[in-house]
């Protein structure tokens, strides 16, 4: 089939439009379709502006509430006899050198899954009762698991605990839950031993020792740090 209807159809559309950019269908159409319909004198006047379509604007997706540039580090905690406070506390005065990340210090029996979601990274502190899971403790998981389950996933995390003489079973069973959060261990939980073995001295307040809080502020700050610059 010769190309010249084809042809002269295209010049005769660049004569009636010019200045326009060629239209696409000039190109894309078979020479016979473009003969029928754009022959000289057949040429359909241009549509008024006013009668246009407007072009499809191509728009960026609206920005998730949820992001944002600072991070946040939550610690959450339960102390009976304040030691396992002094171990928290010492992480939370140690995160604060961190820049561009927001460091929560929240008891267990405050907090809930709205704290886990919208938190970036977690420490996990409790004492050891009855080599478990202090029951505060527990009661803050048990509200907290399913909401937040599949929805935490590869946060980072680390767990302190504050025990009389162990503290190992405390330890796994923290690190059970984080492993059903998928969860991401930055280090090895930490446990102080206090060595309480009688009533008087479970029950007395405790006073942890500088080198244990010195592991503690490690933590804290390593947590922190790595938020900041993104390592987790």
């Amino acid at each position: 089939m010769s190309m010249r209807p084809y042809i002269r159809a295209h010049k005769h559309l660049r004569t009636v439009w010019s200045g326009s950019p060629p239209l696409p269908w000039a190109y894309g159409l078979r020479p016979s379709l473009t003969q029928s319909r754009f022959a000289p004198g057949k040429i359909p006047p241009p549509r008024p502006a006013h009668v246009l379509k407007p072009r499809l604007q191509h728009t960026a997706a609206p920005a998730n509430v949820h992001e944002s540039t600072t991070k946040t580090l939550l610690i959450v905690y339960y102390s009976m006899t304040d030691g396992t406070r002094q171990m928290a506390q010492a992480a939370y005065e140690a995160a604060q050198s961190a820049e561009g990340v927001h460091t929560r210090l929240v008891k267990a029996e405050d907090a809930g899954p709205d704290d886990v979601l919208n938190a970036s990274g977690y420490i996990f502190a409790t004492p050891e009762n009855l080599a478990a899971i202090a029951g505060v403790f527990k009661a803050f998981i048990d509200r907290s698991y399913y909401p937040v389950l599949g929805k935490a996933n590869g946060r980072p995390y680390a767990a302190m605990i504050c025990a009389g003489s162990d503290g190992e079973n405390a330890l796994r069973q923290l690190d059970r839950v984080a492993k059903g959060w998928r969860l991401r261990m930055i280090t090895p939980g930490i446990i102080v031993c206090t060595h309480a073995q009688t009533p008087e001295r479970i029950y007395a307040t405790k006073k942890i020792e500088p080198e244990d809080l010195a592991r503690c502020a490690e933590i804290g700050q390593a947590m922190a740090e790595g938020l900041a610059i993104g390592v987790f």
